[in-house]
């Protein structure tokens, strides 16, 4: 007569089974800091503010509908920006602003109503980029003599013609 397996055995294996899905659901490759920053300075980022966290030391994560949704999908349908750890332009956004980054630059801008601001999406891009050794020859950024300012459009924009840049 054969032995049944013992009780020990059956508890072990559906935990050994869900350590190996917790294992291989987690990825190996895990991007540096270094991958990070230097991918938020490629990619373009537009959308309307949904939600804003604020983070020690003045840095924002703006949450946003994400406009190049082309299913749907489980995972949330928003993308996330950081900028600031300047405190000045956190006080100058408000949920429901038109948020624009610019791709492979530091220019960020916000549209409300007929008015818009730009300034620089990462105040300390310049000292990231030198820490982390980030391959940017020349940060463009806006060279702007007055930061957080709202100007006056002499027409209200059409977004899908701002995207373009």
């Amino acid at each position: 007569m054969a032995k049944l397996p013992g009780i020990k055995i059956l508890i072990a294996l559906p935990i050994l089974f869900l350590v190996f899905l917790f294992i291989l659901g987690r990825p190996l490759d895990n991007p540096s800091m270094k991958d990070y920053y230097f991918e938020e300075y490629q990619i373009q980022k537009v959308g309307v503010i949904e939600n804003m966290e604020l983070w020690k030391g003045c840095g924002l994560s703006i949450e946003f509908v994400n406009s190049k949704r082309k299913y749907i999908s489980f995972k949330k349908d928003t993308a996330t920006v950081s900028i600031g750890h300047d405190c000045e332009v956190n006080e100058q956004i408000r949920r429901g602003d038109f948020f624009q980054k610019l791709p492979e630059s530091n220019k960020c801008f916000i549209i409300r109503n007929d008015s818009v601001m730009l300034f620089d999406c990462n105040s300390e891009l310049k000292a990231i980029a030198k820490e982390y050794k980030l391959p940017i020859n020349n940060i463009d950024e806006w060279n702007l003599e007055e930061k957080y300012v709202w100007h006056k459009m002499p027409y209200l924009p059409i977004e899908k013609f701002l995207s373009k840049n």
